[in-house]
């Protein structure tokens, strides 16, 4: 059971038991980073910890996953097997619905795209969720920009900045040294700093 309980365990954890890289290839997670990331999560110490921390995980009360990414403008189900009771989901823009779970799921109208706080009413001890209704898809550059042919520079963040100050010869509020705006193109491009 060492390699497959392992895997369960860093599923129950959020870890997916495979994902699709941006070219369409399949990469299923191996038992090494299963261990891995559980161990950076504090999950677990050592390997041969794994069926009992999971026999301990599939014996804790049902609860509300801690977050779920779900389509944005689109009705969904959420499986909440174990679970029963009236439930609140208040909106990015302060909106509440209110429902009830029925047959282990929850069914939820199309909601915008933002974070919504999903909380069982009668169990909040039972966790809360955070929901992220998000598109499809990244919108194209050409969407944004209107036009079929775009051009634009890209940096790294962190290139910008000297330890917790801007670079010398860039000023704060001129960071690529270019005042005029149009010489940046239709797009800026960047990649997340360090810190």
């Amino acid at each position: 059971m060492g390699d497959a309980a392992l895997l369960e365990l860093a599923e129950a954890h959020g870890v997916l038991r495979a994902w699709h890289d941006i070219a369409g290839v399949r990469h299923d997670t191996t038992p090494a980073t299963a261990e891995a990331l559980l161990r950076a999560m504090g999950v677990l110490a050592a390997r041969d910890e794994a069926a009992e921390r999971l026999a301990a995980h599939r014996a804790r009360p049902p609860r509300l996953p801690p977050a779920a990414v779900v389509p944005a403008d689109t009705a969904v189900t959420l499986p909440a097997p174990g679970l029963a009771g009236r439930w609140r989901l208040q909106g990015e823009d302060g909106s509440v619905l209110t429902g009830t779970v029925e047959d282990g799921a929850i069914a939820l109208a199309p909601l915008a795209m933002g974070l919504h706080r999903l909380v069982l009413m009668a169990a909040p001890d039972h966790g809360d969720c955070l929901l992220v209704a998000a598109p499809p898809r990244a919108p194209a550059l050409a969407t944004l920009a209107g036009g079929d042919r775009l051009w634009g520079v890209t940096g790294a963040i962190h290139a910008l900045w000297s330890g917790d100050k801007p670079a010398q010869n860039a000023p704060p509020d001129d960071p690529l040294g270019d005042r005029s705006g149009d010489r940046l193109g239709d797009g800026l491009g960047s990649t997340p700093g360090d810190g």
